[in-house]
């Protein structure tokens, strides 16, 4: 039985030899992992607040024009069941609804339409890690005027 000297096995599991240490020559990626993690990380956080806070703000919107949309159709009540309303008290009608939902906002009424504007912002929760506080949310919701007008 024939024996390997020592020196051969070892080269054998390192084809480098016996005494490679690494250097920037050698190796000039040693280290960017580094400097890589943290901004990963931070594109990796963008990435999930856009989705958790922009999310967030669409579910926002849809439920304030409905919120809208209920104002404006509440205000014009009285005139679908044969009141003879003017447009003062249809507006104040819709701020009212607006008030007790808690809201603010605009109303219009115009060529048998009326219109209710609701603007408010999403408070973020992920994007204020990046200085992104608020987002603006805005939502119109509208109703025609049929009888009596």
């Amino acid at each position: 039985m024939r024996t390997i000297p020592r020196r051969h096995v070892h080269d054998v599991r390192r084809p480098w030899g016996r005494h490679w240490s690494p250097s920037r020559q050698a190796r000039p990626d040693a280290g960017r992992i580094t400097a890589m993690a943290p901004v990963a990380s931070l594109a990796a956080i963008i990435c999930v607040g856009i989705g958790v806070d922009f999310s967030g703000q669409t579910q926002l919107e849809q439920d304030l024009r409905d919120t809208a949309a209920y104002c404006a159709r509440t205000s014009t009540g009285d005139v679908a069941m044969g009141v003879r309303a003017d447009s003062h008290s249809i507006g104040a009608a819709a701020y009212q609804c607006l008030s007790d939902q808690g809201l603010s906002g605009t109303v219009s009424v115009q060529d048998n339409q009326v219109s209710v504007e609701v603007q408010t912002t999403y408070p973020t929760r992920l994007l204020s890690i990046i200085a992104i506080d608020h987002l603006p949310v805005r939502a119109i919701g509208s109703a025609g005027l049929s009888a009596g007008r």
